[in-house]
Formats: structure tokens, C-alpha cells, sequence
């Protein structure tokens, strides 16, 4: 492994803000529009996910959910940094909730692939 995140630079954003005078103040706006973005991306992809037959179709091959899940991938490291590294208590169950949303997420999708395979297989009859 080492390669699943695409071309994605390692780093994170950064919302310490240098002021000229004074100590680095924290963008909590710049933050929360991340978010915002995030859960977007994470409903869309449960909206998806959920019109999906996982027994006849194989989610892996629906290109606007592998984006988002890629995506969904790359967020959930990041919000664990987030979580251990910022200064603001007050975003910290924000970042929590929206990091139990991706992971369920992440589970979910794993679960059609999985359920897709299994019926591909042919291990017994569903119906």
C-alpha cells in the first residue's frame, strides 16, 4: 500500500493564520467551511450509497463514488490531526462527530463492495 490516496500532497490546511503583531490567530470560519464541504461530500455519498443495490451493482465502478470516497479517505486522517493538534476546545466535537460520520461512511461503502462480491460469488440465493 503506501499509494491509495491518489496524488494528494501530505500536509494539511493550515488555519493558524499568521498577523503580522501578535501570535497566530486561529480561522475558525476558514474551518468550518471545510467541514461544511466534508459533510456535504458525506451525505452525497450516503444518498448514493443508499440508492444502491449492492447484490447487482458493484458501487467500486460508479465514478462519482469512488471520487467521493477517495475524498472521504483523505479527510478522516486529517480530522484526527485536526483533532489532536488544535487549540480551539470548542471545534473538537465538531471534528469528532464529523470523523464517526466518515468512518461509518467508510464502513458502509466497504460493506456494498463486500455484499457486491459476495453475490457475485454466488454464495446461495438471495431473493
Amino acid at each position: 500500500g503506501g499509494g491509495e490516496w491518489g496524488g494528494q500532497a501530505g500536509g494539511m490546511p493550515q488555519y493558524q493564520q499568521q498577523v503580522p503583531a501578535g501570535p497566530a490567530k486561529f480561522d475558525a470560519d476558514r474551518l468550518n467551511a471545510d467541514l461544511d464541504e466534508v459533510k456535504m461530500q458525506t451525505r452525497l455519498l450516503s444518498d448514493m450509497l443508499g440508492e444502491v443495490n449492492s447484490k447487482a451493482e458493484d458501487v467500486g465502478e460508479n465514478d462519482l463514488i469512488r471520487q467521493l470516497i477517495r475524498n472521504v479517505k483523505i479527510y478522516q486522517p486529517r480530522i484526527i490531526k485536526l483533532v489532536e493538534h488544535v487549540t480551539q476546545e470548542e471545534v473538537i466535537p465538531t471534528l469528532l462527530s464529523v470523523n464517526d460520520d466518515l468512518i461509518r461512511i467508510i464502513q458502509r461503502y466497504e460493506e456494498k463492495v463486500q455484499e457486491f462480491q459476495d453475490a457475485r460469488g454466488g454464495g446461495g440465493g438471495a431473493g
